[in-house]
């Protein structure tokens, strides 16, 4: 294989690792294996060093293959995928990764950082009211439900944050942010991360029966997406038109910055792959996550632009190794390879597309009407259900089921598999302004009549 650009090689699969050796484009080089996702593959050597090294996998051509032993019919040869995982280097410091979503939380506007709307658990039929607690804010909420612990968050248009209990809906704490926000609460490692409408971002702790201020800063401009979060960045889109860029903001100290000034329309909520922060605006975009480093762009599509939707980035793949998905204005859902950014299917929704979600097998669109199921395989579609109204904040989904929850107050669960009806007799009395949380068998509904609605249904 050779090189397609001038790039660097190091010693680990990451820019966080040193860096080894220049490699001139067009440069011959081996493959002798991958990371799992095939972000990075392991190669040796240049004319210049015996040294094997990593490189992006997108930094390369994979070429002059032949198929092996046991392949599917008409698989392609020079897929990263049929190199071998290499080992780890037991020499080098082991990076650092994200802690996995604690069982029962919803910590992000999308449930994780690849923003899948792919949850642990989705509750059985029949949904049913499960608290009694009605006027729990001052004002109507306006933001999306996130779940912490035993702790339901909101803000609401009284300019506070709230905290509910899971379980009874009463009270547990309120926290003034000064001015109301539509954007979900963010949370890692119990810590609390809210953007309030005046362009502030606080960083809060629960402590039981009130929050404790960790800090707070100023944007530089309004946010246009929630935020995300890799190990210790905050990432979120922030202004409009040229002023739009994506920001990454150490949590540890607000004042250390990156700015992606690139885009030149409102930035949809970036999505984190392995080594990777996909930023849709005009064009789709993949970043090398480590920010602090260095400002590498790793590829940008040629092929895709005026993005409508959060990117979802999905891994384990089906087609590629690690894939991405993301709808433009004119309603075209794009399936990508993660790793290049070269796009292996598109199917059209036929009008606007405002969220998209994934399982193990189909991708679920929403706009037009409608909720479609979508094979990850071949991008045909499933099956489609009409619905009757905007679904808030976009599906939900596990292996077999799909939650939606409009803005008119309507929920409606569907069986993933086929697109049947399990359960569409609940309805919010109040319209919702934002996405719902799920735990366990409990789906929370923010509500713009001083109430979170809480449902419960069956394992």
């Amino acid at each position: 294989m050779r090189s397609n650009a001038d790039t660097v090689g190091h010693v680990g699969p990451s820019n966080a690792y040193t860096a080894t050796n220049s490699m001139p484009a067009n440069s011959a080089i081996r493959l002798r294996g991958r990371t799992a996702a095939g972000d990075w593959v392991y190669a040796c050597c240049l004319p210049s060093s015996t040294q094997s090294f990593w490189v992006r996998r997108a930094y390369v051509n994979i070429s002059n293959n032949v198929l092996p032993t046991g392949a599917p019919e008409g698989s392609e040869p020079n897929d990263a995928r049929w190199l071998g995982v290499a080992p780890p280097d037991l020499t080098l410091v082991v990076r650092a990764t994200p802690t996995s979503i604690p069982l029962g939380d919803f910590p992000l506007a999308r449930y994780d950082s690849q923003n899948t709307g792919h949850v642990t658990t989705l509750p059985g039929p029949p949904l049913q009211i499960g608290w009694n607690v009605f006027n729990q804010a001052a004002q109507g909420f306006v933001s999306p439900a996130a779940v912490s612990g035993p702790s339901v968050l909101a803000s609401s248009q009284d300019n506070h944050l709230y905290s509910l209990d899971l379980y009874a809906g009463n009270q547990r704490w309120r926290k003034d942010l000064q001015s109301s926000g539509p954007w979900a609460p963010s949370i890692q490692d119990g810590l609390i991360y809210i953007v309030s409408g005046a362009g502030n971002l606080f960083a809060l702790q629960d402590q039981n029966n009130l929050a404790g201020l960790l800090w707070q800063s100023k944007l530089p401009a309004n946010a246009t997406s929630p935020l995300n979060i890799w190990l210790d960045t905050l990432l979120i889109g922030v202004g409009e038109g040229s002023e739009a860029q994506m920001l990454a903001i150490r949590r540890s100290n607000p004042d250390e910055r990156r700015e992606f000034p690139d885009p030149n329309q409102r930035v949809q909520q970036p999505a984190i792959g392995q080594e990777t922060v996909f930023v849709g605006a005009d064009r789709l975009w993949a970043l090398d996550v480590n920010l602090w480093v260095s400002q590498e762009i790793v590829w940008t599509s040629p092929d895709v632009f005026d993005i409508a939707t959060a990117p979802v980035y999905a891994y384990p793949g089906v087609v590629k190794l690690a894939e991405l998905y993301v709808a433009d204005g004119s309603g075209i859902v794009h399936a990508l390879d993660a790793n290049t950014g070269v796009r292996f299917w598109t199917y059209n929704a036929g009008a606007a597309v405002t969220a998209l979600a994934v399982n193990e097998v189909s991708v679920f669109v929403v706009g037009n009407g409608a909720l479609r199921a979508v094979s990850r395989q071949t991008g045909l579609q499933q099956w489609a259900q009409p619905i009757s109204g905007a679904v808030m904040g976009g599906p939900l989904v596990t292996r077999n089921r799909v939650l939606v929850v409009m803005q008119n107050g309507g929920i409606a669960l569907f069986d993933a598999v086929n697109g049947g009806i399990l359960d569409a007799a609940s309805s919010v009395p109040s319209t919702v302004p934002g996405g719902p949380a799920v735990s366990g068998v409990w789906v929370l509904v923010p509500a713009t009549s001083q109430n979170v609605f809480a449902y419960r249904g069956t394992p």
